[in-house]
């Protein structure tokens, strides 16, 4: 039946005549080659999207890393430190049992001069607390 309309529409005057059969074809295989190109665009683009996560995780990653590095540094430094204090404290203690008050006034005059750790300055660096 399409056939016989489309004899119609072409033997009728005025009208363009039908396009070929074979032009359905053509378009078929142009639209084809769109879907292809066009998943092919697709595909290209989340392989940049995953080539450009990866790349700022592994960033990512890395600056978290050095950044937990630098804690620890200063965490360690921060217990040696306390390790020390701790020392000459307990020193201190023993100054005053045995009953050398000379020996201890240079002690706590050597500690209210040593550095003073702020736990706000959790870097290690001396500083007074209130200098900042």
């Amino acid at each position: 039946m399409l056939h016989h309309l489309r004899s119609a529409a072409a033997s009728s005057p005025g009208r363009l005549p039908a396009p070929p059969e074979d032009a359905g074809d053509d378009n078929d295989e142009e639209s084809v080659r769109a879907v292809a190109v066009s998943d092919q665009r697709t595909i290209y683009l989340v392989n940049m999207f995953i080539a450009n996560t990866v790349e700022f995780l592994n960033s990512f990653a890395a600056s978290c890393d050095d950044k937990l590095a630098l804690l620890h540094r200063k965490i360690v430094k921060l217990d040696s430190s306390l390790a020390l204090l701790e020392a000459r404290l307990y020193s201190i203690d023993e100054n005053n049992a045995v009953g050398h008050s000379s020996v201890s006034q240079k002690a706590q005059q050597s500690l209210s001069d040593d550095k003073i750790f702020c736990s706000e300055n959790l870097v290690g660096e001396s500083s007074r607390c209130g200098d900042s």
